[in-house]
């Protein structure tokens, strides 16, 4: 059980398939994010030009395009927070924080991911509620278009809760080189090699 009394060697080999498999899921997480922003980044930016076109030449809306954007701009933004973070492109004040050694920001920066888990998992239950409610008494928008509900509050607890495990991730990552010797990458994006694929959150 958990490789105890197996040779040195066979226990070598499932940690590495271990390794392989958390490495699949870590790359196959963050790739969602980003594709699944992507696409409907550009479903909203076709319905926004078919609106425009439509207007031009025939001098009508298609009366579902600024209802559609507005929804596809809250799902675009909260699916895409977990791809952000990995990236390291999220907004960061570092007045006080670049006087400090490397060691004490990545100290520092550990803590802040603490914060942020507790906190996005509380956003993450909160917003649960509404979405659990609208699919319960499936409640429609009052458009012509009558969408449900539920599905456009689906995104927020969705990407929350995604940005939780992707804060999880990069804190076991970066809790990991905290004691590494002449560490000082403070990006959220890995240190390993993203050639090879090696190292968590490639």
């Amino acid at each position: 059980m958990g490789g105890v009394g197996l040779p040195p060697n066979v226990r070598g080999r499932e940690e590495g398939k271990l390794s392989h498999w958390v490495n699949v899921f870590v790359r196959s997480f963050y790739l969602f994010s980003l594709v699944s922003a992507e696409i409907l980044l550009l479903i909203m930016t076709g319905l926004i030009a078919l609106d425009v076109f439509t207007r031009a030449l025939f001098g009508k809306s298609t009366m579902i395009s600024q209802e559609m954007a507005g929804y596809l701009l809250v799902a675009i933004t909260f699916l895409g927070l977990s791809h952000t973070l990995r990236e390291g492109r999220h907004i960061t004040v570092e007045l006080l924080t670049s006087k400090l050694s490397p060691h004490r920001q990545r100290q520092l920066e550990i803590l802040v991911f603490l914060v942020c888990i507790v906190f996005m998992a509380w956003l993450t239950w909160t917003t649960w509620s509404p979405f659990a409610d609208t699919f319960a008494t499936g409640q429609r928008s009052v458009t012509p278009l009558q969408t449900p509900m539920w599905a456009v509050y689906l995104f927020v607890p969705l990407g929350s809760g995604m940005l939780t495990l992707a804060f999880v991730i990069e804190l076991i990552r970066k809790a990991g080189k905290l004691g590494a010797p002449g560490s000082t990458d403070l990006g959220s994006k890995p240190g390993p090699s993203p050639k090879t694929g090696e190292g968590w959150g490639v």
